[in-house]
């Protein structure tokens, strides 16, 4: 069946995770929120405030953001007392953390604002080669983005969602008996058999070998081989 549908294109998807995420900030004078992307998947999420531990900043955490809700800092001054932490330095440390740090070269930074001097080298640093944001940021340094040759686009804050043309397949939903996957005939149907029956409320992918059965779960594609979970029942 033939359908006309909308949906958003990869960096509108992955800007409204970045708005998403700012939602979680704790921040009284900007509230911003990041994501890192490698080959359109999402690997690490930020959004600005105080560290884990320490008050939030909008219960008096930060003593530098309340002088600035009170008038008596202006912005951009009095940034070395501040002490939330900006969303893309969440989002690299959540990196770092996860222990992925490698895998972040070549990746694409997507900000609600364009990140501030700190952020931006620190993004150097890991080798995200591109930032897509939504705002710009006073304290930016253009050159700095320019001479580390990393590529920046600034997306329209309205976009609109342009018309898809596509097949729409409905799929039936499998009964416990349908998950028997001897009638796969290459590794390539064996990995997709269990990888797609692999979800809460799904039959597990099986295949019974005299009076036993064998359950699979959690399947990666490695090397050429197919490693899985396998529970064993009489």
């Amino acid at each position: 069946m033939t359908e006309v549908f909308e949906r958003p294109s990869w960096d509108e998807y992955f800007m409204l995770q970045a708005e998403l995420a700012k939602l979680r900030s704790n921040c009284m004078t900007r509230k911003v929120g990041a994501v890192i992307v490698r080959e359109n998947r999402q690997i690490a999420t930020g959004y600005n405030g105080t560290p884990p531990g320490i008050k939030n900043c909008y219960e008096g955490g930060c003593q530098r953001c309340t002088d600035r809700m009170n008038g008596k800092v202006k912005s951009g001054e009095g940034l070395g007392r501040c002490l939330c932490n900006h969303a893309e330095a969440n989002a690299i440390m959540h990196c770092a953390i996860l222990g992925i740090e490698a895998g972040v070269k070549g990746a694409i930074l997507y900000s609600t604002f364009v990140p501030c001097l700190e952020c931006t080298k620190m993004a150097i640093t890991i080798g995200i080669k591109k930032f897509v944001c939504v705002d710009e940021y006073p304290e930016t340094n253009y050159e700095l983005i320019k001479e580390a040759g990393v590529e920046i686009e600034i997306l329209d804050k309205n976009p609109e969602l342009k018309p898809q043309i596509g097949d729409v397949v409905k799929f039936t939903r499998r009964k416990p008996e349908d998950g028997d996957w001897s009638v796969a005939v290459s590794l390539d149907e064996v990995y997709d058999y269990i990888r797609m029956l692999d979800a809460d409320g799904y039959p597990s992918a099986f295949i019974r070998i005299g009076d036993y059965k064998m359950e699979f779960s959690k399947a990666s594609w490695v090397a050429g081989s197919v490693n899985a979970n396998v529970k064993i029942t009489g």
